[in-house]
């Protein structure tokens, strides 16, 4: 076990508060607390704990972070996008704004 490099994370007022979190958990059940204990103090159910702990037994601290999710599929096909776009007479958005034309 990485104990001092999580005592770190979890002191780091810089780390995300979530991999914080997770490294307390760790940190909670290398002390011997029980799982549903733990589960209760970081307020995550047993399925979120136990991925968390299986992470971290493969990967390390490295496995408490989030990993990247693939966006979903477009919901319509780019040609019938732009054939809306050229019948409501709007450029795509940009910037969270849409421009008349």
């Amino acid at each position: 076990m990485q104990q001092a490099e999580l005592v770190a994370l979890v002191r780091d007022r810089h780390a995300h508060p979530e991999v914080a979190r997770r490294g307390q958990m760790i940190l909670w059940e290398s002390e011997g607390l029980a799982i549903g204990k733990i589960a209760a103090l970081a307020r995550v159910s047993r399925p979120t704990l136990n991925l968390w702990r299986t992470r971290y037994r493969q990967e390390g601290i490295s496995g408490l972070t989030n990993r990247d999710r693939p966006g979903g599929q477009p919901q319509i096909s780019p040609e019938v996008r732009s054939r809306i776009l050229a019948l409501t007479g709007c450029l795509p958005r940009r910037q969270g704004r849409s421009k008349i034309i």
